[in-house]
């Protein structure tokens, strides 16, 4: 019995060993020309950025889902799109550019459908790639990220580790071999460079589209914890002179006949907000054929008209802020 004990402590030791050199001390080098990395890019337009300054955080419906240049020329103020990755979490997605929140700015929260229902992912306090993001990439970043969110997510460390270990170790091998060009695009979909200078992924524009499942039928649970975090959000934004407003996301007609009943209790739980809804969610139900690779993911096509679509929603609320501020 005593050497099993040993045994069991020995093995526990070895993969907490492992895991911890992983997770703290491997480089990830291959993330550089990711996608996640474009946080630090976006970090720097909100440091550049004159206030007041437009701010659309959410995840890859609006990275995927914007021409931030006709919004910002639209209302002659900078525009900054936040959007990267649904992993990321709305929880550290809102609270990420606190920091850079002055007065007078106004900030467009346009959230996932996923992050409002209850599963076992949780998806609002985030999943993996937030671990890239916190020990890889932004490790200042760790501040945002509350109590319970660290516990939600060491069931994603080991994975993480053991991922990140394997990406080092593959990657090693093909630099050590010369073997650096795999034959992928000079840009591809989800690089970091597929980002332009206001933040919206644009690297997909001009491509075909192509096929990808709709969400399922299942009926979800509202989960209130988001509803609550979001108003207790906009106390902390209007605390700064800031403006917060909601509006839908983008969704594929398929998937949204399908998820219908899920998005008719939360539009009714959405009422509990403290801030303005600037939309219905019909309004962003758009064709199947305006959407590139997932039910969020616009193509060229529907980025030009959702674009037409949010100046027209956002102009009532932005030419009142500014007969207010003469």
């Amino acid at each position: 019995m005593k050497r099993f004990i040993l045994k069991v402590t020995l093995f526990t030791f070895l993969l907490v060993s492992i895991l911890t050199v992983s997770t703290i001390y491997i480089p990830n080098d291959v993330l550089k020309k990711s996608l996640y990395y474009s946080i630090i890019d976006k970090h720097e337009l909100l440091r550049k950025s004159q206030s007041p300054k437009l701010i659309f955080i959410g995840a890859s419906n609006i990275s995927f889902g914007l021409d931030s240049e006709k919004i910002s020329k639209a209302f002659n103020m900078d525009v900054i799109n936040m959007g990267i990755h649904a992993g990321f979490g709305i929880k550290y997605i809102a609270n990420d550019i606190k920091d850079y929140i002055s007065s007078r700015d106004i900030i467009v929260i346009v959230p996932e459908y996923d992050y409002f229902y209850k599963n076992k992912n949780n998806i609002a306090n985030g999943r993996q790639e937030l671990l890239y993001l916190m020990f890889d990439i932004h490790p200042e970043g760790r501040k945002h990220i509350q109590q319970d969110q660290w516990l939600h997510l060491l069931g994603y460390i080991p994975k993480y580790a053991t991922d990140k270990l394997s990406l080092f170790l593959r990657y090693q091998h093909r630099s050590s071999s010369g073997n650096m060009n795999n034959n992928r695009p000079l840009v591809g979909i989800y690089d970091r460079a597929a980002f332009n200078e206001y933040g919206d992924a644009v690297a997909h524009w001009g491509l075909p589209n192509e096929k990808f499942s709709p969400y399922d039928k299942s009926k979800d649970e509202i989960n209130h914890d988001i509803i609550q975090f979001l108003n207790q959000y906009n106390d902390e934004v209007a605390d700064k002179g800031a403006r917060l407003y909601f509006i839908y996301p983008c969704f594929q007609a398929e998937s949204f006949e399908n998820k219908s009943h899920s998005i008719k209790l939360l539009e009714n739980e959405l009422n509990q907000l403290n801030f303005p809804i600037l939309s219905t969610p019909e309004r962003y139900k758009f064709p199947d054929d305006y959407f590139f690779n997932t039910p969020y993911h616009l193509n060229k096509n529907g980025v030009d008209v959702r674009t037409r679509m949010i100046i027209e929603d956002l102009s009532p609320m932005i030419n009142k802020a500014i007969r207010g501020r003469r």
